[in-house]
């Protein structure tokens, strides 16, 4: 869902029923930060995907960050999981998200932890979504 690159998207709501009508949960945002000079990420930056709640079978899927920066530093969390499904046994986790930082002026990404994780199911796990990393000397499109 997407680019792998440039991830802009939001996530995809969870569906459901309630009361015999259909229900969503709503899916991660989409957070985009382009910084000139230093980023630091010390606390949690996430478009994560709302989980399950009474009546509603299943998680939604993580949204997308994109971070473009010359420089990348701390000890914080980017996050895009996706949102547990786990009201009953037949429910599934939504999927993860995408990540995408791309550094302009560093080849380190600090000690940021980037998780793309799939929520928890009653009955299937979401699956993971995915992170890309790219460095100053890279160059664009050739990051892991």
């Amino acid at each position: 869902w997407g680019s792998l690159t440039f991830p802009t998207n939001i996530g995809v709501g969870g569906r459901g029923y309630t009361g015999g009508a259909a229900a969503t949960n709503y899916g991660g945002g989409s957070i985009k930060l382009t910084v000139s000079g230093l980023t630091t990420v010390n606390g949690t930056i996430s478009a994560n995907g709302k989980g399950s709640h009474a009546n509603l079978n299943g998680g939604a899927s993580g949204g997308g960050i994109m971070l473009i920066t010359s420089n990348l530093a701390g000890s914080g969390t980017m996050q895009v999981a996706g949102g547990a499904g786990e009201y009953n046994g037949s429910s599934s986790g939504g999927g993860g998200g995408r990540i995408g930082v791309h550094l302009t002026g560093s080849e380190s990404f600090g000690s940021v932890v980037m998780t793309a994780f799939g929520g928890p199911g009653g009955n299937d796990d979401g699956a993971a979504g995915t992170v890309y990393r790219q460095t100053a000397s890279q160059g664009a499109g050739r990051g892991q």
